[in-house]
Order: C-alpha cells, then sequence, then structure tokens
C-alpha cells in the first residue's frame, strides 16, 4: 500500500488509520480484507463540515483485488437560524430507523459508521452514490424524482414523532427570515424604486396572506418532509437488476410538513438555480411534477383530497418562495438575474393567489 497517500488522508481527517480500514471492511463485508491503494479528494466544505471522497483498492479474503469508494462527511455543530437541531439531525434518522422501510426504488445512502467525536462534532461514513444528478438533469427527468417522492409519502403509514425532526413550523421561519429584510427594503430602500407600483403591492398582498395560509397548513395532511428535495441532492441510476432509482442525500433539514411542500421545493429549486429551465414554462412544469406526485401518492393506495395536495403546494411557494426571491433580487447584480427573479416572484404571487381563492371557497 502507498503509506503515504495513508498519511496524508488520516492527517488530513483527523482519523486513525484502523479506522479507515474499520469502515472498508464494514463497507466489504469482509473482516480481513487489505487495502493495497487508497486516495481521497474533497467534495464539499462550509459551515457544516468538511466531506471527502475515500476510494481505491485491495485484497479481499477470496484472494481478490477489488475496489472500494466511500464518503467521509464530518459534521460539526452550527446554528442554522430557526433549525438549531440540523447539524446532527441525519445521523439521527439513521440511528432510529426511519430509513428502514423506504419503497424500493427510492433509497438513501447507506451508512457504514457513525462517529460521536464529541458533542459538537459527528462523523458519517457512507456509501458514495453516482448517477444522473445536479447539472446532468434535464427537464425530462424530474418527473421521476417527483413520482418516487409521491411514492415515499405515500408509504408513510406512521409520521415519526421525534423532538429532533425539524417543526411544521418552518415554512412561518422561511417566510419572516427572508420577507422581514426584503419586504422592508422593497419599501423603503430607494435601490427597488425601479420597481413598480403594481409589483409592490402584489408582494404586499402576499405578506398579509400569511397567518391565514398558517392557519391552513395547520388543517392540511402532514407527512415527513425532506425539506431540501433538489436536483443536487437526488441521484437518478439503476439497483442491481436494472430498474430505474432515485437516491437522496442530506437529510438535515428533515421534518413534520404537509403533503406537497416537498414537490413545489423540488419544483422552485429547478427554476430559481437551473439557468436552463424557462421561467415561461413554470405552469407546465408545476403541472406535470403535481401529477407525477400525485401518481406516486396514488399507487401506494392513498386515498386522500388532490385539492390538498395542490393547496400544500401553493402555499409552500407563497411562504417560502416569494420573499426567498424577492431576498435574491435585492441582491442581483445584473439585469438579467433582476429579471429572472421578477418573473419567478410573479409565479409565486399568482400562486398565493391560487391558495387564497381556494382557502375562500373552503369557508
Amino acid at each position: 500500500m502507498n503509506n503515504e497517500n495513508m498519511r496524508n488522508l488520516t492527517d488530513t481527517i483527523s482519523v486513525e488509520e484502523k479506522k479507515v480500514l474499520e469502515v472498508i471492511r464494514i463497507l466489504k463485508e469482509d473482516d480481513i480484507f487489505q487495502i493495497t491503494t487508497i486516495n481521497f479528494e474533497k467534495m464539499a466544505d462550509g459551515s457544516i463540515g468538511d466531506v471527502y471522497k475515500i476510494y481505491g483498492a485491495g485484497i479481499g479474503s477470496d484472494n481478490n483485488q477489488s475496489s472500494f469508494e466511500l464518503v467521509y462527511k464530518k459534521v460539526k455543530r452550527f446554528q442554522r437560524y430557526g433549525d438549531p437541531m440540523s447539524w446532527n439531525r441525519e445521523s439521527m434518522m439513521y440511528k432510529s430507523g426511519v430509513f428502514n422501510s423506504l419503497p424500493d426504488n427510492f433509497r438513501v445512502p447507506k451508512c457504514y459508521l457513525i462517529d460521536e467525536i464529541s458533542n459538537d462534532e459527528i462523523v458519517l461514513w457512507l456509501e458514495l452514490i453516482n448517477g444522473k444528478n445536479g447539472d446532468t438533469f434535464m427537464k425530462e427527468d424530474f418527473n421521476v424524482p417527483a413520482y418516487q417522492l409521491g411514492l415515499f409519502h405515500g408509504s408513510l403509514r406512521n409520521i415519526p414523532q421525534e423532538v429532533w425532526l425539524s417543526s411544521r413550523h418552518v415554512p412561518i421561519v422561511y417566510a419572516t427570515s427572508w420577507g422581514t429584510w426584503s419586504v422592508d427594503w422593497l419599501l423603503c430602500d430607494e435601490k427597488a424604486a425601479y420597481l413598480s407600483k403594481e409589483f409592490k403591492q402584489s408582494v404586499l398582498e402576499v405578506w398579509s396572506y400569511i397567518d391565514l395560509f398558517m392557519q391552513t397548513l395547520a388543517k392540511l395532511p402532514f407527512t415527513l418532509c425532506h425539506r431540501d428535495y433538489n436536483y443536487e441532492n437526488i441521484f437518478i441510476n439503476e439497483d442491481d437488476k436494472g430498474n430505474e432509482q432515485v437516491v437522496v442525500i442530506d437529510w438535515d433539514t428533515t421534518g413534520i410538513g404537509v403533503l406537497g411542500e416537498d414537490i413545489a421545493d423540488f419544483t422552485l429549486e429547478a427554476l430559481v438555480y437551473k439557468e436552463t429551465l424557462p421561467i415561461g414554462n413554470a405552469q407546465d412544469i408545476k403541472e406535470i411534477q403535481l401529477i407525477y406526485y400525485i401518481k406516486g401518492l396514488s399507487d401506494t393506495g392513498w386515498q386522500g383530497v388532490p385539492d390538498d395536495i395542490y393547496l400544500g403546494y401553493t402555499i409552500t411557494i407563497a411562504l417560502h418562495w416569494t420573499f426567498r426571491c424577492l431576498d435574491d433580487l435585492r441582491k442581483a447584480k445584473t439585469e438579467e438575474a433582476k429579471k429572472r427573479f421578477l418573473e419567478i416572484i410573479e409565479f409565486c404571487v399568482k400562486e398565493a393567489r391560487i391558495a387564497k381563492n381556494m382557502i375562500d371557497a373552503r369557508n
């Protein structure tokens, strides 16, 4: 084995060589597997911690050489606004057994080991996932995750109630955290003077619906929401039998939400941040996503009211995305970016009005 590579790895991630070997033997399901080559590369870093890909080859108990690859994910305590327990939630999800009864073609990375380094630091040793993801997603690829999400939500017969899950009140946290600053900017900052009076009034109209929307959310069907279900956290690949499947990563924001919430975030994340998707097609994308999502729900035997899904979807867009995009508009540097965020906000306002009309029709 290249001992220098191993020393570089163990020095970089501050872990003993025997720990690396222990995890790889768990991965290989071979207690005497020996590493012959090992390499690593950084995948991500930030406020949460560091993420590395570790890969190489070795000799197993059958004297044959085989390769290995895995993810080392160090998670450090940090304070996410409105959700202070998110930093170690993913490890709690694995420990709880919530992932033990997922639908066949909706899965999460295997977790080989969880190391609790201290009260402020945890390491997850995870399966490395490959497949279609992120920028390789095309418009037609969004249907599969929508359908599989429906299967996942429809298969949840007992909604977890653990205290460490994010609160069902998170949408109001999103709305107020982005809205408080951006609405003030909209009304008071001379840099927002270029925006029309009609546009400003439409955003304030949505702001006035916040209490009504929160009261309505409390009456809609609850489920377990990923709360960061987007094309960067979703991989489409095939299982061992060649069946198409979805693998979802990064469950640190997971909590109790409503049916329709995750699919709304899925759609808007793509519209906002995937610039290859034209905003003019937002309504078509919405309808297609909801059709596939509701089909997934129905294929599990779900017999709920589709209007509840549409209401959860439209309210999520109104509360989460109207003011998030307004904040993005406030920070936008180019005319092209400003135009895109203006168009998205106009779409969000339309969704808010649809939600208001649906609520009025129920009362």
